[in-house]
């Protein structure tokens, strides 16, 4: 598989993972594809941060305490102003329909933990390519 380009602009990801280890790992990865990124521990800081800053993309963990990663995305999803954000959900669940739950929950895509960082990326194009 090729490399892919950074982004072309600077784009801005929230991570959204109650793991502090994962929104660290994941950010620093990113550093490289021009990606500038912040992290929320659960839905409900999520949701805090995106009053005040508009990103591009939400990395969203599926099981959190406190607001699910469904219940966050419908929260996202029901505002006029952030609707448009594209939301990656990311879980550890792998069963089937897994992915066809998340995408009907509202997310744009959908990809399985542990993350491989050439999957996140090339959807990340994908989708980014798609809203232009």
């Amino acid at each position: 598989m090729k490399n892919i380009e950074p982004f072309p602009e600077t784009i801005q990801v929230l991570i959204v993972d109650d793991n502090t280890d994962n929104c660290f790992c994941l950010g620093f990865a990113m550093q490289t594809w021009n990606v500038e990124s912040s992290a929320a521990l659960n839905g409900e800081l999520a949701l805090e941060k995106m009053k005040h800053q508009r990103f591009d993309f939400v990395l969203m963990d599926m099981r959190m305490p406190g607001l699910s990663g469904n219940e966050t995305i419908a929260k996202i999803r029901s505002n006029p102003v952030l609707s448009d954000t594209i939301i990656i959900a990311v879980t550890a669940n792998v069963f089937p329909g897994a992915r066809e739950e998340c995408l009907a929950n509202g997310a744009d895509e959908y990809i399985s933990k542990p993350i491989e960082l050439k999957d996140l990326q090339s959807k990340m194009h994908f989708l980014a390519g798609a809203r232009v």
